[in-house]
């Protein structure tokens, strides 16, 4: 397992609960790899969580 894969695991679990940063994490590392759909769902739990960046993207 690489240290990315590693890391996106870790994000998962942060997000899974409740890390509005995770979501937010996740969202941009969906949207470099061109998965829009997750990338917004990512986003989108991140803005309902309170994060203040995650409503622009």
């Amino acid at each position: 397992m690489s240290s990315a894969d590693v890391d996106e695991a870790a994000l998962r679990l942060r997000d899974q609960q409740g890390d509005p940063d995770a979501a937010y994490e996740l969202g941009n590392l969906f949207a470099a790899r061109g998965d829009l759909s997750e990338a917004r769902e990512a986003y989108a739990r991140a803005d309902e969580r309170g994060h203040g960046m995650a409503a622009a993207n």
